[in-house]
């Protein structure tokens, strides 16, 4: 005996309330899930620049000298205690293109003081950071560089 004698499949009334259900729970989902992308990029962006900064900070108490942008990489690397092992492990999440690309990094002195930055780019995968005198300004409307610095952060 066939249960099923006379039945074809599902009407197009129950296709279509499947579909509706769906799209539905999808609607309440989506807006849950946009930005996790950046949220995690700037996480990872701030570990990586706290380690950085442990990093410099440890070599100017040790060696009591400030690496300049162009010899970061290997101060670090070469420092004791080794901190940072790796410079280029360190990229930026928010570079564009699929070449790895540093953080930025820059140093000055100012009244005695060795000063430093390093800086994401940020969502606009732009730098806006910069030094100005002995702060670190970042000069936009909407900065979105994620900084760390031994010095003053301003905003204009």
């Amino acid at each position: 005996m066939n249960i099923w004698k006379g039945k074809r499949g599902f009407t197009l009334l129950e296709v279509l309330i499947v579909v509706a259900i769906i799209i539905i729970i999808a609607a309440i989902a989506t807006p849950r899930f946009t930005g996790v992308a950046e949220k995690g990029k700037e996480a990872r962006a701030k570990g990586d620049l706290r380690v950085l900064q442990t990093a410099v900070e440890s070599f100017i108490l040790n060696v009591n000298e400030l690496p300049t942008s162009a010899n970061v990489a290997t101060k670090l690397e070469g420092a004791d205690p080794n901190i940072v092992s790796d410079y280029a492990a360190f990229a930026d999440p928010f570079a564009s293109g699929t070449a790895a690309q540093a953080y930025n990094y820059n140093s000055s002195t100012s009244g005695g003081k060795k000063l430093y930055f390093f800086a994401s780019r940020g969502k606009d995968a732009s730098f806006q950071a910069a030094f100005s005198g002995a702060n670190v300004n970042c000069a936009s409307p909407a900065c979105d560089d994620v900084v760390v610095t031994n010095a003053k952060l301003t905003s204009t």
